[in-house]
């Protein structure tokens, strides 16, 4: 590492295997820039832990993570210090959430010589109610950072709105990575989905798929009663379940017992392309996140709710693209929505053409492209200010 490399720390609540790629990516580009790139992240929580794993990477390090209760509230602290004292970074990027100890410190440490912070989040909260307090706290220790790195446009606007410079505001739109899943989804030959059809009894025109953790978060029971009245007005039609939590002992119970549904466990590479190639609409009744960029980058529209606590990467989709449900709606009324696209083949091509209008928006390049862009563009204002005073 040259003398005057600058030392970049993400410190990230946990590394989940959609991360990977993305980081990478940032890592070989600010390299290039001459800005070593590391992150330190915690431990998965225990809701996370049936769903993914932590990765590892030679420019990662894990570090254990405390669970504490403070004033009721339910807080953690990342054991830091050690990755502090070997890696003594020039800027820190956290986090944007308060429950997070260890950037109030951090914070703090800044006016004094310590490294810059920013900030790398949401906005606002998405997929969660947040009370009034907690959200303007959440801005104010917003405000103090140098920088803060949007995942989607949504969320930079509200950090705007709320005081923090427009100027010191980079879009990322968070994504997976889409360059690996548009290779696997060119490499699906016709007899490989003519083999994944007939394993699990699918017909053409009557295949949906859900795709995220199967728990209560995403619906769960909405789910799976929508998949039944579906399959009662359109005979044949089957769910695949791609996906794991704590309720796929339930689903896979159910299938057991006759219900339309194909539990898959969790889809990574050439069998999440399989499921993607054979279905025909994705049916996410709750919290859409990142299955926004595999819907759009597939060419499989959504069918889902509004309201329904979805998280920002659900603003990537709209009317050209996918299907908006109310709120209110029952699952007989959600299945009555599905049977009817299912039924129109022109409808879903022009769904189909919207998800590939929006698609080069969404590409890891590009999101790690814009990262990189605005460490650059920070790190310069760093030094430049550094040399004022």
């Amino acid at each position: 590492m040259g003398q005057n490399t600058a030392r970049l720390l993400l410190i990230e609540p946990a590394l989940p295997q959609y991360r990977l790629a993305l980081f990478e990516d940032i890592h070989k580009r600010l390299a290039e820039q001459n800005i070593d790139f590391r992150v330190c992240h915690g431990e998965l929580g225990p809701s996370a832990i049936a769903r993914d794993q932590n990765r590892t990477s030679d420019w990662a390090t894990e570090v254990r993570t405390q669970r504490l209760t403070l004033g009721g509230r339910a807080v953690t602290r990342k054991l830091i210090r050690p990755s502090m004292r070997r890696l003594r970074p020039d800027m820190i990027i956290v986090n944007q959430c308060v429950s997070e100890v260890e950037t109030c410190g951090l914070l703090c440490a800044m006016p004094f010589d310590g490294p810059r912070v920013a900030m790398f989040g949401h906005g606002r909260s998405y997929s969660t109610t947040q009370g009034r307090a907690a959200a303007w706290f959440k801005q104010w220790l917003t405000r103090r950072t140098d920088w803060f790195f949007a995942y989607t446009e949504g969320g930079a606007r509200h950090v705007v709105q709320h005081g923090f410079p427009a100027s010191r505001v980079t879009v990322v739109n968070n994504t997976i990575d889409v360059e690996s899943l548009q290779r696997d989804l060119a490499a699906v030959t016709p007899e490989a989905l003519a083999d994944f059809r007939e394993a699990h009894g699918l017909l053409p025109g009557l295949t949906g798929l859900f795709l995220g953790g199967v728990d209560d978060a995403k619906g769960f029971d909405f789910l799976m009663e929508t998949a039944r009245e579906l399959s009662g007005i359109r005979p044949g039609f089957r769910l695949l379940v791609g996906g794991d939590g704590v309720r796929r002992p339930d689903a896979e119970k159910l299938e057991a017992s006759g219900w339309p549904l194909r539990v898959l466990g969790r889809l990574e590479g050439d069998r999440k392309a399989l499921a993607l190639a054979a279905a025909d609409v994705m049916l996410i009744p709750s919290w859409i996140g990142l299955v926004a960029v595999d819907s759009i980058t597939a060419g499989v529209p959504i069918v889902t709710r509004t309201g329904a606590s979805h998280s920002p990467e659900a603003e990537y989709l709209d009317e050209g693209n996918s299907v908006w449900l109310p709120g209110s709606v029952t699952p007989r009324q959600f299945a009555d929505a599905c049977a009817q696209l299912l039924g129109d083949q022109q409808r879903l091509d022009a769904l189909r053409l919207g998800c590939e209008s929006a698609a080069p928006q969404h590409s890891l390049a590009r999101a790690s492209g814009a990262f990189a862009e605005g460490v650059a563009r920070w790190n310069a204002t760093r030094i430049r200010n550094r040399l004022i005073r």
